[in-house]
């Protein structure tokens, strides 16, 4: 279950996030998805998306060496590995 609601869809074009095109499992991205995780924050930071509830960021210190999903605030996987964010970008 996702840990932060949409609060429109963002249009703006993003050059940093279309640095390549990436094909992992068969599918295609538009965009580099081993910057999942920095575009998450670019999406916070604009007000694009928010968090819900008590869902809390932990500190780049506290995740060290630590998988941690922002979109789901679960310590299963990976931001960049998150399939459903990648696909919902």
């Amino acid at each position: 279950m996702a840990a932060v609601d949409w609060v429109s869809k963002y249009s703006e074009y993003i050059p940093w996030a279309k640095d390549k095109s990436t094909e992992k499992e068969g599918k295609k991205f538009n965009f580099d998805i081993t910057k999942a995780d920095k575009i998450f924050d670019y999406l916070l930071e604009k007000g694009q998306i928010k968090l819900i509830g008590n869902h809390r960021i932990p500190l780049a210190e506290e995740l060290k060496k630590k998988r941690y999903c922002k979109y789901h605030n679960s310590s299963t996987h990976n931001t960049n590995d998150c399939k459903v964010f990648r696909d919902i970008i």
